[in-house]
Order: structure tokens, then sequence, then C-alpha cells
């Protein structure tokens, strides 16, 4: 699409979309339309300084946890609510961790944004922190909506980080498709969805790391999905007992600046923002051939000379494997190693040979590929 026609037509679904969402927030609030409302904290991040968490205030979809058995259709409809919130906005609220509690509005699209500066008490053996939630506004008429919420706060001796993408990273999604992305999630749920095989096993090997430390390596997972999947990822990575971690996603709605904000631009700011945080750890960054994670991976190890200890891309689409090989000889001309891999034991034995995880941890990969 050319750019003045890019341009005007954003301008034209902001200027829609802006009245049409007041106008609706002014009937529901003179007319007290709201449904229950409920705080979606996401998880958050920091270090012993400073410590940010996200989320969302939504009026209650009233979903429930899906079983192995649930019909394509069931998990169609359950998909499509996703989608379609009600999110609440202007709404004031406070959070509270290691005794700090901060004030926060929602913005127009219900999201909040909540940054601590507190020193986290010497907990060596846990590197979670619970934040509690409060809505404190009478904007909907109810009392009492609240919500628990975790800060990932990784110990000091950790080894490494690792930045991870989601889709065909982890979770099989056929995302460079957009016909097989859309059947795959629509006609399966959080237990149903297929893992990539041995990427769990895998993960858990990096998050133990190698022999000289027990402190668990901190995980990040960085995707152009949407907000509106996060409970469907989370729950996904549970069930497939992948390491806990941060989930970070994006807003899909129409932007004062953009129509749509890229996912490269999105993944490389959460990058810069995870490795920022953390200025004296090496990062391990992991992602797939069927979108641009190599590009952005390439990017990354130019911003942050010296962080980057490994590149791992699973190659998932053959039409671009020349393309990605000729970005891994750029990456490693930055003198970061990289492996396009088609299983991950060959990530895993690749990770073992460069001192990441231990070389008992194989067998275990092995057995779940």
């Amino acid at each position: 699409m050319p750019a003045l026609w890019k341009e005007a037509l954003r301008k034209s679904l902001h200027t829609i979309e802006r009245p049409f969402d007041a106008t609706k927030r002014r009937i529901k609030r003179r007319f007290n339309l709201y449904q229950p409302i409920e705080i979606q904290p996401y998880r958050g991040y920091g270090n012993r300084r400073e410590q940010r968490i996200l989320g969302r205030v939504l009026e209650n979809r009233i979903t429930r946890s899906p079983t192995d058995d649930d019909p394509w259709w069931q998990n169609a409809a359950a998909m499509i609510r996703r989608f379609r919130t009600d999110e609440i906005a202007f709404c004031k609220l406070k959070a509270t961790m290691f005794g700090e509690t901060q004030q926060a509005e929602t913005d127009s699209e219900g999201y909040f944004d909540i940054r601590f500066e507190s020193a986290p008490p010497e907990q060596p053996d846990n590197s979670w922190h619970e934040v509690t939630f409060e809505v404190c506004d009478s904007i909907t008429g109810e009392d009492d909506v609240t919500a628990c919420g975790d800060v990932l706060i990784p110990p000091g001796d950790a080894q490494l980080g690792v930045v991870s993408d989601i889709d065909d990273t982890i979770l099989k999604s056929s995302a460079s498709n957009l016909f097989q992305l859309v059947r795959i999630s629509m006609m399966n749920n959080a237990r149903t969805r297929p893992a990539v095989p041995g990427a769990a096993a895998f993960y858990r090997a990096l998050e133990r790391g190698d022999a000289s430390s027990e402190a668990a390596n901190p995980f990040f997972y960085v995707s152009s999905s949407a907000w509106n999947v996060y409970d469907l990822l989370e729950e996904f990575m549970d069930f497939h007992h992948f390491p806990k971690g941060p989930i970070l996603l994006r807003d899909l709605g129409i932007d004062s600046m953009k129509l749509l904000k890229s996912g490269h631009d999105h993944k490389l700011e959460r990058i810069r923002e995870i490795m920022g945080c953390y200025p004296s750890l090496p990062f391990l960054l992991i992602g797939d051939s069927g979108q641009q994670d190599a590009w952005l991976y390439r990017d990354a190890c130019r911003e942050f000379p010296g962080r980057v200890a490994a590149v791992y891309v699973h190659d998932v689409k053959a039409s671009r494997r020349e393309d990605v090989e000729k970005i891994g000889r750029e990456i490693e001309a930055e003198g970061v190693p990289m492996l396009l891999f088609e299983s991950a034991l060959t990530a895993a034995e690749h990770a073992a040979k460069q001192g990441f995880i231990r070389e008992d941890s194989l067998d275990d990969v092995a057995d779940c590929v």
C-alpha cells in the first residue's frame, strides 16, 4: 500500500475509532451496563532497582479451562471471545509489591503499565515475587476487584538469559501460512496445540545451565501475537512444562501514530528493554525461519556487541533457508555463533558444546524429539 494511502487510512480509522469508543463508554457508565470486571496482570520482570508489570482491565469473559477433548467449535468460540474484549478505559487501580504501592490508570484500550523502584528482600531461592492489584475506582459500581501477579527478578548468579520467540519456535503454528495459522489457532486450545518436539526439554536444560551454578537462568518469551491470546499461551507453556517467564506480546489495535506496529519493531523494542534491564547478563536468542527472527537477531547482535552468546533459528521454511544462512554468516561476523537447526536435539548438542547446558541433559531432549 502506498505510504500516502496508508497514512490516510490510518487517520480515517483512528478518527472513527476514538469517538465510537468514547460514546460506548458513556452509555455503559450512564446505564451501568458493565459486566463484572477483572484485572488481568501479565508476568512482569525487573532487577533489584526497578521492576515493571503490565496488564489490562476488562469485562469478565467467563472462560473455563480447556480439556483435551473439547470440540473444534468450542475452541473456536473461545478464541473469538478473546478478541471480542470490552476494555475498561481510564480505570484507576493500585498495585503493591515489597510494601510499595503505586497508583495507575488504564489507557483507552484498558492497558496499564506499572513500575516500581524498590529493592526485594534477599531470597536467593525465589526469582518470582507477588504483586497485588486492586481497582480503586467506582467506574463500574463494583467493590473489591482484586488480582495477584508475578514479577521476575533473576538471581544475581544467573549465567545467561534466554529470549525466545513463540510461534513455530516452541508452538507449532505455521505462522508463515495465514490459512494454516488461522485453522490451527481456531480449532485447538492450550492443551491440544502441539509443541515443537523436544523444545520444552531443551529449554529446561537451558534454565538449569551448566554444572557450575544452581541458579535458574531467566526466560523471556517475545512474540508479535496479540495480548488477547496471553492466557492461552501461558496455559500452553505450563501444560508442556516450559520454563516460567514473562510473555511479551503486542496490541493489534489502531495506533494514533501507526496503522499497525510491525512485529519486527515490537520484538526489537522488547529485546532492547530486556537486555537493558540486565546489562551484565549474556543472552541466547532463539527463533525460527518462518518470519524475520534471523534478521531481528542480527540487528540485536549489532546493537549489543558482546552481549549475545548465541543465536538459534528453527528451520521451518525451506524456501528461506538460503537467506537465513546468509544472515547467519552476518551474525557470525559479529562474533556470535549461529545455528540453523531442524531438531531441538541438534540445538541442545550445540549448546552443550558451548557450555550452556550439561551433557547429561541431552538424554532428556533425545527422549522428546
